[in-house]
């Protein structure tokens, strides 16, 4: 279900009739295409060991019962948020514009011979890192 509707966040139950919450979270945690989803796993089991293994798992935030309905929605509102800060801080990083990066010749002419370097030994199987950094010192 998650892979369908790609969610901002999931909240599970631990305790689920056909799939526990801990299992469910380590399938969504380990699938490169959701992994990238929060999750908040709810559970009436106190004990700091629950916790640390639904943390350990990959769970985002845990919560046991009863809890207040407002710190389940303030939890919810503050990973959402944070997540789409660290996007939109990421994207004004990696937005650049290419005629904002200045190439002198120097470094014109070192990624020339650099590239130089890599076509004329792409066969030779012993060519080493060592041997890179000799030709372009």
């Amino acid at each position: 279900m998650a892979k369908k509707h790609l969610p901002d966040l999931v909240v599970s139950d631990v305790m689920m009739p056909e799939m526990d919450g801990i299992t469910f979270c380590g399938k969504l945690k380990t699938d490169l295409e959701i992994s990238h989803i929060p999750v908040i796993l709810l559970t009436a089991r106190t004990a700091s060991l629950f916790k640390i293994e639904g943390l350990r798992i990959g769970a985002d935030d845990y919560i046991t019962k009863p809890f207040h309905p407002e710190e389940l929605a303030l939890r919810v509102r503050n990973t959402i948020q944070s997540r789409q800060d660290a996007r939109d801080k990421f994207a004004r990083v990696l937005n650049f514009d290419p005629k904002e990066i200045s190439i002198t010749s120097a470094d014109e002419h070192f990624l020339n011979n650099a590239l130089q370097f890599v076509e004329d030994n792409m066969s030779n199987p012993k060519l080493s890192v060592e041997d890179f950094a000799h030709e372009m010192a």
